[in-house]
């Protein structure tokens, strides 16, 4: 968030525009998923950790721990740009400070597949649920699958709390066993086995990197936003070129001005100061009154004029109501010593 302002009493947010796309999208970018080569989705996922741990070591004014947890790590809040930088987003459900059961406000927030299981059976949790999170977007954009894929949300809830699910060298035939074990490390139910934070989850997976081809460039990362989004990367681009040509020539209404005598003149065209000119070409669309035909506007005389009915008072509505009322008893008693008699 770069600024928070009000402007004639409505408050707006200014956020940081990001020119890139969602992991999501990266790893779906013709709607299957493709699994990403592994040295680009393991330097993804450390920079996304380093990420997540500054917000867990964020503090408020007063220097107090704020124990931010972000709750809702997945593809979708991962967002690569076109220079290589890997961004975490959309704290919408973060908490922070009191740690709490989400059991306790009656409900789960987060997508279940990458909920920690002591957050989705509403205990206590802290920063490694978040940890479980990021291993979850590993193991799958490695995989192409997540690990866990129950046909309803009942049996994926089961299997989350179990943690059922098959090991990454089950799914690719190939895959490196020193990775497997940071994944599935980081995927243990219970968090006293899990990495204890993201920064030690980042250097798991730098010292993975160092012994495959060194750290991860900048440059290798925006390449693979090219090779898969370039054509969405495009039209977004072109629109927000559409958009500010569109509004370059656009200048926002003034409010209207009381019209005078003074500021209104007739010469073929009716011009307003305050409305600006009226096109020759709908110029005839106007019949100007006889007293308009040219020169100064010379508004007529209102003399002789009836003037305006003047509004009740609250006291004569009053006292209107109160004799409508008393008319209607009159005739209601009329009526009725009439019925009696015959």
């Amino acid at each position: 968030m770069r600024e928070i302002g009000e402007e004639r009493g409505i408050v707006y947010l200014v956020l940081e525009w990001l020119m890139g796309e969602s992991l999501d999208q990266v790893l779906r970018p013709k709607g299957a998923a493709e699994p990403i080569d592994l040295r680009r989705a393991v330097g993804i996922v450390a920079e996304a950790a380093r990420g997540l741990h500054a917000a867990h070591l964020a503090r408020d004014d007063q220097g107090e721990h704020l124990h931010v947890v972000h709750r809702d790590v997945s593809p979708q809040n991962i967002m690569v740009t076109t220079d290589g930088a890997v961004k975490i987003i959309d704290f919408g459900v973060a908490r922070a400070r009191n740690q709490y059961s989400d059991r306790k406000r009656g409900e789960i927030r987060g997508k279940i597949s990458y909920i920690a299981p002591e957050q989705l059976a509403g205990k206590s949790f802290d920063r490694r649920a978040d940890v479980y999170s990021l291993a979850v977007v590993l193991y799958e954009i490695t995989t192409g699958r997540p690990p866990f894929n129950g046909e309803t949300d009942v049996v994926l809830y089961q299997q989350v709390l179990r943690g059922e699910m098959l090991p990454p060298s089950r799914i690719i035939e190939d895959f490196p066993g020193a990775l497997e074990k940071i994944i599935v490390r980081g995927l243990s139910e219970d968090p006293a086995f899990r990495v204890k934070s993201a920064s030690e989850f980042a250097k798991l997976l730098d010292a993975w990197l160092a012994a495959n081809g060194g750290p991860l460039k900048r440059e290798e990362v925006a390449g693979l936003l090219h090779e898969r989004v370039e054509d969405r990367l495009a039209k977004r681009k072109q629109k927000i070129l559409d958009g500010s040509n569109t509004l370059s020539g656009y200048a926002p209404p003034r409010p209207p001005r009381s019209v005078t005598p003074s500021s209104v003149s007739v010469s073929g065209v009716l011009e307003r100061e305050s409305l600006g000119k009226v096109p020759a070409e709908r110029a005839s669309a106007f019949s100007l009154p006889p007293y308009m035909h040219s020169g100064r506007y010379s508004a007529p005389s209102l003399d002789g004029l009836p003037e305006a009915p003047k509004k009740p008072t609250p006291v004569q509505y009053i006292l209107a109501s109160a004799v409508g009322i008393g008319v209607v008893l009159i005739l209601a008693i009329v009526v009725l010593l009439f019925r009696s008699a015959h």
